[in-house]
């Protein structure tokens, strides 16, 4: 019963919901993956989520990290 809370197969959920999951980054990987996996090279929604991610959360933790003075811990702004 538990493994059916946790997981439940792509081809059970609403299209809705595969629609959404696909712009999430797991998502994108999986379908970038199994592109990959079967010999075609990745879709461009799927490379275009991933590069968009990485652009946000990279511009986001230059921003946010900061070295502390000693030069020996980071930590986030507040």
């Amino acid at each position: 019963m538990l493994d059916e809370l946790l997981y439940v197969p792509r081809e059970q959920m609403p299209a809705a919901v595969n629609q959404i999951g696909d712009f999430t980054p797991l998502g994108a990987s999986v379908l970038a993956f199994g592109d990959a996996a079967k010999g075609d090279w990745p879709g461009m929604t799927a490379l275009l989520v991933l590069a968009a991610y990485a652009v946000v959360f990279g511009v986001a933790a230059a921003r946010l990290f900061r070295w502390d003075q000693a030069g020996t811990h980071g930590h986030v702004r507040s």
